[in-house]
């Protein structure tokens, strides 16, 4: 009780106090949530970690109305009646993040929280047709889309069409991701305004690499890969750039770790003379800012 008392009279006594991690403490968090009423105008981020919601009512927590980036890790055990209550939610969030979640409460956070998110990340989701259809209905500002995609996907890609994003983030573990399967990606891509893809894929061939530049559209303007630079696949990126692509402003790879042989130099430097610049793929995986993108 008295850890309890003094962690509320801490959070209450704090100056400026913008963000929260609470991980695994159900029994301290709906004192946490009346505490926060103390620091709901200061108060913009958010992460739950590993907690069971339960019981636990959320009428205060939707008072936080300066709230601005909300994240969900691992969390369960939270109840169709709790999700409703968002729908009354104070505060207008620009990023969303919910990973290892079941997707009943997926659609329900999309649906009373998506009007106003420009930023929606989801891992250990299964991406499903009605899942796109929900952000292609409630997420009408996002900008950025994170997801991790299995092989099963294909039947849901021609639904990405309907997708208002600029920045598409996919996820890619499945050592057995067919080409195919990110060619029809592709193809379902075109038609929609997506300006910066990042792919993170299990292995990275150069038939794969060149099988996503011939399929990808030409108004692309970042393309994000996490393939090592060597001879042929600069090659196959200059081919693009020069055959299909005059938008190309920023490529991503991983960080250079050797000295380039001279054949390999020459071709990056007439990739950087088409007026694109590297840069180092985790910087632009992880969203940083692009004035903080590292370049190389």
């Amino acid at each position: 009780m008295k850890i309890k008392e003094n962690l509320c009279k801490i959070i209450q006594n704090q100056n400026k106090f913008n963000a929260l991690k609470i991980s695994r403490c159900e029994s301290f968090l709906n004192n946490i949530f009346l505490s926060l009423e103390f620091q709901k105008h200061s108060l913009v981020y958010i992460e739950f970690v590993g907690i069971n919601f339960g019981n636990i009512p959320f009428k205060n927590f939707i008072t936080l109305y300066n709230l601005k980036y909300l994240s969900f890790i691992y969390c369960g055990e939270i109840s169709s009646e709790q999700c409703n209550l968002l729908n009354f939610a104070t505060f207008k969030l620009k990023e969303l993040t919910l990973l290892t979640w079941s997707n009943n409460i997926a659609l329900s956070m999309i649906k009373y929280l998506g009007k106003s998110l420009q930023k929606l990340y989801f891992d250990g989701i299964s991406i499903t047709i009605t899942i796109i259809e929900y952000i292609s209905t409630y997420c009408l500002n996002l900008n950025s889309l994170k997801l991790r995609i299995g092989s099963g996907i294909n039947y849901v890609f021609p639904y990405f069409k309907n997708l208002r994003i600029n920045n598409l983030i996919l996820i890619i573990h499945n050592q057995y991701f067919r080409n195919n399967l990110l060619a029809n990606l592709f193809e379902n891509l075109a038609p929609i305004n997506v300006k910066e893809i990042s792919i993170y894929l299990f292995y990275f061939s150069d038939t794969t690499l060149k099988e996503i530049l011939e399929n990808c559209h030409h108004r692309l303007e970042m393309i994000n890969l996490n393939i090592n630079i060597d001879l042929e696949k600069l090659q196959i990126i200059l081919n693009y750039i020069e055959k299909n692509n005059n938008s190309l402003k920023f490529l991503g790879t991983k960080k250079l770790e050797r000295v380039l042989k001279d054949e390999e130099t020459k071709l990056l430097d007439q990739i950087k003379a088409r007026g694109v610049t590297l840069l180092d793929f985790y910087s632009v995986y992880h969203e940083c800012s692009p004035l903080i993108y590292n370049s190389f």
